[in-house]
Formats: structure tokens, C-alpha cells, sequence
């Protein structure tokens, strides 16, 4: 009995395999399904950069309605205006898709236009449901019209009639129709046509959709006012929280990309589809570029608690932080994208250890990001920086060490004037190879001492210090004339010094000449002066009026 048993169990082997190889099928259908979808999506994709991010929106009429598009902050290039029409929501119809019809989508995506013949081919072979046979026609000849297939249009222009026979397909054909002239930038036609497809649509959300769409192209010929009017004529009516959401989506998309305007009716998007990531993903973002980011880390860790995966929102999420003067959560944020493949944020990471002088680490962050099969352009404009920031490195030191070099000659020879007497009036005209109209003031009183001098003509300079044997340590000015000088009858030389640098001189040759040596206060500049005494004595010169 027990031998037969052991017999009927292997017998049944042959079923747990087969039932197991069914399932793995139905599992890699479900699981590959979407990164198709997101593969699909690159086919046609605009970028545009902002310089910690950058904005990338998918051809709506090729994705379906959860694809996520990249829009991601950048502070480096000014904010490039856009209109997005929404992502293009396919029929019911086509929620499960068979392995042909993948196969037809990857096929266009890889401008196989034979191998996605042969796909859709297949497909249709496959389809015994005349309704589904007719979509997937108008979507194969959808894709071969933006292809280059130019007859591909009239042949869907023919679909139009047949599809009186479905009523289900009447507004997808008219939006399919209506794609053509917004592809040819015919907008005018286009939303049009955009609102026919919505007075035949079956359902609210798929009318919602139709009249976003018509929105989007009437901004595009600069009809904003009747978008609005449009999309808040359709609010009064549309209860269906789907639809609603889609409605303030399209008039968020008639107001400028940094209008805080377009953040809350992003806001108000949101709170009738609460779960959406894309949704607070694009709030979040118009709140940072509308100057809010508070409201914009709100959304973007929304966005993350409902897919803790979501690399965009965790990039963009690190430069709010940032911008926030977090930079540690910055930082966080930043690694967590970067072990997702998110290769902008290996470029932004960079750039704070570049400002931190921690310039090996961003080569290595730098250098592991070149490895990956999508490199964002950021990143090799970081590694540029991190080059410029090292020669520039290299070249401070070089100066800092000049000057210091030049600085510690000049000390030697003052500090063996620090205890020498002073010759009793060195007050009188002096002369430089270097300046002109020099003045030597002596506060014997005071122990202070002040010079003027000018420098091509036009740029003053004034050195006021405290005596000490024959030297002095100060600070140097610059005379800015006031801009208002000689209008109603005002002094034309008005004007007052501001401190530039710090400088120190010393007296020789029985006080008859100085040498003096001064910095800017960023070290950036040194300048050595000698002055003369004049063999003919005569009054100073006028010192530069000051404002009181």
C-alpha cells in the first residue's frame, strides 16, 4: 500500500511543475509588466536642466496613467518654461496586456518598426474580441504615424467611422486624432477636437482627462483664460474625485512653473487622490520653485512613504533639505538615491563635499557614477568643478605663500625700527614712482600718523596707524565718492574712505623715506610703496573731503 501511495505522489510531480511554471509566468507578466511601461516611456521624452535638477516629461500618449516623470530641482540654470498636457490613460480594455502587445511596445522603443509589425501581427491573431482588435489597431498605427509612417494616419483617420460601431472607443479615437495635431503643433485644432473626444467619453475621469488636454494646448496659443474657464466649468459639474484631480491638474499646468498659484491648486489635486506619489511629487515640486520649501519636503516625504523607492523624490528631497541649510539630511537623502542608480545625486552629494574640501571622497562618489549605464550630465560638470576647485586650491597657496614669503622679508627690516627714535617733523611734500599727491601727517601727540596718496590719477588711498619707534601698523581706506556729489549744489569731491586692507610701514634713511607694505583684507592683493621726502618743502596737498 504503501509503495502504491509513494507511486500516486510521484505521479504528481508532472502537475506541481506545471502548475508552478503557469504561475511563474502569470508572476513575470505582473512584475515585468511596468518597467516595460517605463521603458516605453523614453521614446519620447523632453529634458530640461535647472542645476540641481532637471525636469523630464514623457509623451503622454505612450505611457500609462502611474509612469512617474523625472522632474527634479537645479538651482544653476534659470527655470525653463513648460507645459504638460498629463500622462495619456489608455482604455480599460488594455489594463492586462499579453505577451505580444509588450512585445509590439519594446519593438517601437527599440525603432523596430518590422519586429513591431510582426508583434502586432501576432497580437491581433491572438484577439478574438472585435472592440480590443480595433484599439490595438489604433494604438499600432498611432505609433507608426510618429514614426515616420505617413500614411499610418490615414489609415487611423479611417478607424474614425468604424469606430461608431463601439461607443466605448469614441473618445479614445477622437484623443488619438486629436494627438496627431497637437503633435504638429496645430493646437488650436488640437483642443478642438480634445473637447469633442470629452463630449463622447464614457466616463468622468476619461472626460477630465480630454478636457486637461484641451487646456494644455490652448496655453500653448497663449488662450489661458478660456483653459481656466474650460476646466472650472467642468469642476462645478464633476464630482468624481478622479476627475477632479485631474482638473486642477490641468489648470495648475495654465500658470507659470514658479507660480505659488501652481502649487496650491497642486495641493488641491492632491487631496482628492491622496495616495498619488506623482501627485505629491509635482506638488512638492512646484511649491520648491515656487520659493515654499517646507511645503515642498511635506510632499516629497508623502511621495516616499508611499514608494520608499522613488529616487527622483529622494534627489529632490535632499536639495530642499539643502536649501534648508540641512545639509546632513541632505547628505542622507543624497545615498539613498545614489543606491537606487539615482546618478544626479551622486553629482549633488559632490558638490557639497567639494564645499567642504572633502575633494577625494566626490572623486569617489564621482567615479562610481561614471559606471553606470545612465550618467547624469551633472556629474561630469561636477567632476569639471572638482578640478577648477583644485587648481584653484593650489593657486591660493601658491599666492598665499608668495605674499607671506614677501610679508616676512618686509618684517625683518621692521622690527629693527620698532624701538628707533623719530626724526622730530616729517610732515611736508613727499614723492613715489608709484603714486601721486602724497601727504605725510605726524600726530606726534597721539603717536599717530596718517597718509594720503593716489594711484592713477583717480583712485585715493589713505594709510591712518599708530606710531611705534619708526614704524606703524593701520589700516588702509579707499575714497568712494558719493554718488550723489554736486547735484543741488553740492560738493562734487564728496565722498568718504572705507577700509580695504591692513598695512604697516617703517622709516629709514634718517626718516626720509617710507616703506610701506599693505593686504586686502582677503588677502587677495599685496602692495609695496616707498615714499621720498621732497628736497623742496611745500604745503601738503588737499586730503579728499569726507562725508560727516
Amino acid at each position: 500500500m504503501i509503495a502504491a501511495l509513494l507511486e500516486s505522489i510521484g505521479a504528481l510531480w508532472k502537475l506541481v511543475l506545471a502548475l508552478g511554471f503557469l504561475l511563474a509566468l502569470i508572476l513575470a507578466a505582473t512584475m515585468f509588466r511596468r518597467p516595460c511601461q517605463v521603458f516605453l516611456g523614453r521614446l519620447v521624452k523632453l529634458r530640461i536642466k535647472r542645476g540641481n535638477t532637471e525636469v523630464s516629461i514623457n509623451d503622454e500618449s505612450l505611457i500609462a496613467p502611474d509612469a512617474t516623470p523625472a522632474v527634479r530641482e537645479q538651482e544653476s540654470a534659470p527655470p525653463t518654461k513648460t507645459q504638460k498636457t498629463g500622462t495619456e490613460s489608455k482604455p480599460a480594455s488594455q489594463v492586462l496586456e499579453t505577451d505580444w502587445e509588450i512585445e509590439m511596445w519594446l519593438s517601437f522603443s527599440k525603432e523596430d518598426l518590422k519586429g513591431a509589425e510582426k508583434a502586432y501581427a501576432k497580437l491581433q491573431e491572438a484577439e478574438t474580441n472585435p472592440e480590443k482588435r480595433l484599439e490595438n489597431e489604433a494604438w499600432y498605427l498611432s505609433m507608426r504615424f510618429r514614426k515616420g509612417d505617413a500614411d499610418a494616419q490615414k489609415k487611423l483617420e479611417s478607424l474614425q467611422a468604424r469606430g461608431t460601431e463601439y461607443p466605448k472607443l469614441a473618445g479614445f479615437l477622437r484623443r488619438l486624432k486629436a494627438n496627431y495635431f497637437a503633435f504638429n503643433d496645430d493646437h488650436q485644432t488640437a483642443a478642438l477636437i480634445y473637447e469633442e473626444a470629452a463630449a463622447v467619453s464614457e466616463g468622468k475621469a476619461e472626460r477630465a482627462r480630454n478636457l486637461r488636454s484641451a487646456a494644455a494646448s490652448l496655453v500653448k496659443i497663449s488662450r489661458s483664460d478660456r483653459a481656466r474657464e474650460i476646466l472650472t466649468k467642468e469642476l462645478r459639474s464633476n464630482d468624481d474625485p478622479e476627475a477632479q484631480a485631474e482638473l486642477y491638474l490641468g489648470l495648475a499646468d495654465t500658470y507659470d512653473a514658479n507660480s505659488e498659484t501652481r502649487a496650491v491648486l497642486l495641493e488641491k489635486a492632491v487631496s482628492n487622490k491622496p495616495n498619488s506619489k506623482q501627485m505629491h511629487f509635482d506638488s512638492a515640486y512646484a511649491y520648491a520653485q515656487a520659493g515654499l520649501q517646507p511645503l515642498a519636503v511635506l510632499h516629497y516625504e508623502k511621495a516616499i512613504e508611499i514608494d520608499s523607492k522613488h529616487p527622483n523624490a529622494l534627489n529632490n528631497l535632499g536639495v530642499a533639505f539643502a536649501n534648508l541649510g540641512a545639509k546632513k539630511l541632505a547628505v542622507d537623502f543624497y545615498k539613498r538615491a545614489i543606491e537606487l542608480g539615482e546618478t544626479l545625486s551622486s553629482a549633488n552629494l559632490a558638490y557639497i563635499l567639494i564645499e567642504a574640501g572633502e575633494i577625494e571622497e566626490a572623486r569617489q562618489i564621482l567615479k562610481e557614477a561614471r559606471k553606470k549605464e545612465e550618467v547624469h550630465g551633472n556629474v561630469n560638470q561636477a567632476a569639471v568643478r572638482l578640478e577648477e576647485v583644485e587648481r584653484e586650491n593650489n593657486e591660493r597657496r601658491e599666492h598665499v605663500v608668495n605674499l607671506a614669503t614677501a610679508l616676512r622679508q618686509f618684517l625683518v627690516t621692521y622690527a629693527d625700527k620698532l624701538h628707533q627714535g623719530m626724526a622730530a617733523n616729517v610732515n611736508g611734500s613727499w614723492r613715489s614712482t608709484a603714486a601721486t599727491d602724497i601727504s605725510v601727517v605726524l600726530d606726534e601727540t597721539n603717536s599717530k600718523i596718517e597718509i594720503h596718496w593716489t594711484v592713477r590719477s583717480d583712485q585715493k588711498f589713505r594709510f591712518t596707524g599708530k606710531l611705534l619707534g619708526q614704524t606703524s601698523a593701520g589700516e588702509v581706506s579707499k575714497f568712494k565718492k558719493d554718488p550723489f556729489a554736486g547735484l543741488f549744489g553740492t560738493d562734487k569731491n564728496k565722498g568718504s574712505f572705507e577700509r580695504v586692507g591692513s598695512g604697516r610701514l617703517y622709516f629709514s634713511n634718517k626718516c626720509a623715506e617710507i616703506t610701506m607694505f599693505w593686504m586686502s583684507d582677503g588677502y587677495e592683493e599685496k602692495v609695496e610703496l616707498r615714499f621720498t621726502r621732497s628736497d623742496q618743502a611745500s604745503s601738503p596737498p588737499q586730503a579728499p573731503k569726507e562725508s560727516s
